[in-house]
């Protein structure tokens, strides 16, 4: 694992989901968050090829809130740092930021793949 990952603070954030909404509502989060990390991720790797540290900067912050409800808090950590960091950080190390982050991103969606297969399956959208 990239970073460390607080499973219980991911855990507690899939439980306020389905206090707020049952496991259709868990579901549907999941689904918008994989497409979400998915075209944030793809921005940030196009920002960092490109250099473009304002590109790389927006696609941290909109994915830093997409994390933070799910309760990715590594993810939400690493965001952060690139998104503070595109003022002042070097070109290799956003370059660097943003492999640790994909990667982290992924990690975490294994997880909740693993988590979402603990499910009820008569709740499947």
């Amino acid at each position: 694992m990239s970073e460390a990952r607080d499973d219980d603070a991911s855990r507690a954030a899939l439980e306020r989901l389905r206090r707020w909404g049952g496991e259709p509502l868990v579901r549907e989060m999941a689904t918008l968050f994989t497409e979400s990390v998915a075209e944030r991720t793809s921005e940030l790797r196009a920002g960092a090829a490109a250099v473009d540290r304002t590109v790389m900067s927006r696609a941290a912050h909109a994915l830093k809130t997409s994390c933070g409800q799910m309760g990715a808090d590594a993810a939400v950590r690493l965001c952060r740092a690139i998104e503070d960091g595109a003022a002042t950080e070097t070109d290799a190390a956003l370059q660097r930021l943003t492999v640790r982050l994909a990667d982290e991103c992924a990690e975490f969606l294994a997880w909740l793949r693993a988590e979402l297969a603990t499910l009820d399956p008569g709740t499947r959208a």
